[in-house]
């Protein structure tokens, strides 16, 4: 006999098709909720999970959600169980960002069984009644709901990529240990907090020998949110910087081309290590190289900036250190560094890269200029930071090269060798650019003989580019070309010089003045040809423009 089709049944079924289809496509199953329902964090957003009616969450879906396709949503958990209070706290965040916000009601500062189990319901109920991104999820919260967002990640690193820790760092009490390096870390935290002085070291220490990226930014304040605009920028930064490997997708640096040690960073940060070259413990970095056929005028390195926390045992970002060095060339004495037969101070220019090493410190560019070139074919370069102040400077040593690197130890200067090669670049001394013009005016269609001046040890120029200002670009081996200028204007010209070591821009604006033949009589004539000749005397007056 075939079953009883009530008529309740069969509106119920009707109801839920119907609802189903009225809901946009972040919406799962016939028990998924109203987008209107919960777009106010001030009104009633409590959710009631449907596998565990014990458990609860404080929903936030902002108008700024994805309404098709799937979204990010953004995970926060109370140290006292208010999930009310902690989705009040970052409900703007979301808004800015379009996280949906989902904050447990359960879970509280312990024990760590029972957050569990309130993560694990909040995570079910929110993938059953939303399409939600499968990776682009984010966890926040403050003090013991840091510490439970921090421990989600670490439980769920194919899910979660990015946490806002307030007041609080480690999942203290747990075997838990970040199994991922894809994860972003923002941590706020008060500047009169307890937890400032070791608690937050400590988990950044942490997090950055696991390869995680983890800023640390403190606010006026004890152990307590921080303002609205400070919570905001923290999980701006979040947004923009998680399931973004800052070392992908970029091009190598270039140093110069051929240099001795021409190595460029590598796309991911972690086959590089750091080296400590410091003047207070006596610690140098010592290089060998070969084959330099002109005489050392330059150096080039990478490095990072940190400093030693000695009560966490870690190494942490910084703000760069001083730009003072000491500089050493050395003969080769039996696979060591000879007695120096050039040693000075220098004060180093520095340029920040778009390249991260281990995903949180800023990899810089080093540039030292020596006082005068060094004749050294062969040999060694020794490297020391002279610090002033609490930022070491660390020289970077590459994954590949010849492997021929000593490293002074301690007072006593004990070299030890080592395995890793630096990314060092030995470069000749500066070319000098200057560009002649036969003629600086005259009416088109203008004829114009040009000719360069290079000066420096530099070796023999391999390409000369002539840009004429016109829109016409000479690239060859002509040194001294001839330029036709058909349009009236005034134009400026650049050559860029280029050797096998080294290429140098040079720049003489407003060099050409093209113009109508000058009418010789008459007022106006004479103020026209006065402005001409004025403007001719500036350009002529002019220096060449000296690059890198």
């Amino acid at each position: 006999m075939p079953p009883r089709i009530h008529a309740r049944n069969v509106r119920r079924s009707l109801f839920l098709l119907l609802l189903s289809a009225a809901h946009p496509s972040w919406c799962l199953s016939a028990a998924a909720l109203d987008k209107a329902d919960y777009d106010n964090p001030n009104g009633n957003t409590r959710v009631v999970c449907l596998a565990d009616p014990s458990q609860s969450y404080e929903l936030y879906i902002p108008p700024t959600a994805p309404t098709t396709g799937p979204a990010p949503i953004c995970y926060g958990f109370d140290p006292g169980g208010n999930g009310k209070a902690t989705l009040l706290q970052l409900a703007p965040s979301a808004l800015e960002n379009g996280w949906i916000l989902a904050v447990s009601n359960n879970s509280k500062n312990g024990p760590w069984t029972d957050i569990f189990i309130a993560q694990d319901a909040v995570l079910l109920d929110t993938e059953t009644r939303l399409n939600l991104s499968a990776t682009r999820r984010f966890a926040g919260g403050m003090s013991g709901g840091a510490r439970a967002s921090l421990a989600l990640a670490y439980r769920y690193p194919d899910k979660v990529c990015g946490t806002l820790l307030v007041a609080a760092g480690w999942p203290t009490g747990t075997s838990l240990w970040p199994s991922t390096d894809r994860l972003v870390v923002q941590i706020l935290i008060g500047e009169d907090d307890e937890n400032y002085t070791y608690d937050i070291p400590q988990t950044q220490g942490r997090l950055v020998d696991a390869g995680i990226r983890c800023v640390v930014t403190p606010f006026p304040g004890g152990h307590v949110w921080p303002s609205a605009q400070t919570t905001q920028a923290g999980c701006r930064w979040l947004n923009a910087n998680a399931e973004k490997d800052p070392n992908s997708g970029l091009t190598p640096q270039a140093c110069r081309p051929s240099s001795l040690f021409c190595q460029a960073p590598p796309p991911t940060g972690g086959a590089w290590a750091a080296k400590v070259v410091d003047s207070e413990y006596n610690w140098t970095a010592f290089e060998r190289f070969d084959g330099a056929t002109l005489p050392v005028a330059t150096l080039e390195w990478w490095g990072i900036s940190a400093v030693w926390n000695s009560n966490t045992g870690y190494w942490l970002p910084s703000g760069p250190g001083s730009r003072t060095f000491r500089i050493s060339l050395h003969p080769d004495n039996a696979g060591a560094p000879g007695p120096s037969v050039h040693a000075e101070t220098v004060t180093v220019s520095r340029e920040d890269l778009p390249h991260l090493y281990s995903r949180n410190y800023a990899l810089r560019r080093f540039r030292a200029v020596l006082s005068a070139p060094v004749n050294l074919s062969s040999g060694w370069v020794g490297i020391q930071h002279a610090r002033t102040g609490d930022a070491m400077e660390l020289i970077m040593c590459s994954y590949e090269g010849d492997g021929q690197y000593l490293h002074s130890d301690g007072a006593a200067g004990t070299l030890v060798p080592a395995e890793d090669d630096l990314a060092i670049a030995v470069g000749p001394e500066e070319m000098e650019v200057e560009i002649f013009a036969q003629k600086n005016f005259g009416h088109p269609p203008l004829r114009v003989q040009f000719g360069a001046g290079v000066s420096g040890n530099v070796g023999p120029v391999v390409n000369w580019r002539w840009d004429f200002g016109d829109g016409d670009i000479l690239e060859g081996v002509e040194p001294a070309p001839a330029h036709v200028y058909s349009d009236t204007g005034v134009y400026s010209v650049s050559l860029t010089v280029s050797t096998d070591l080294s290429s140098t821009l040079a720049e003489r604006r407003d060099l050409i003045v093209v113009s109508e033949a000058l009418p010789l009589a008459g007022p106006a004539g004479g103020m026209a040809l006065l402005a001409t000749v004025l403007s001719l005397g500036a350009v002529l007056l002019g220096r060449s423009r000296r690059g890198t």
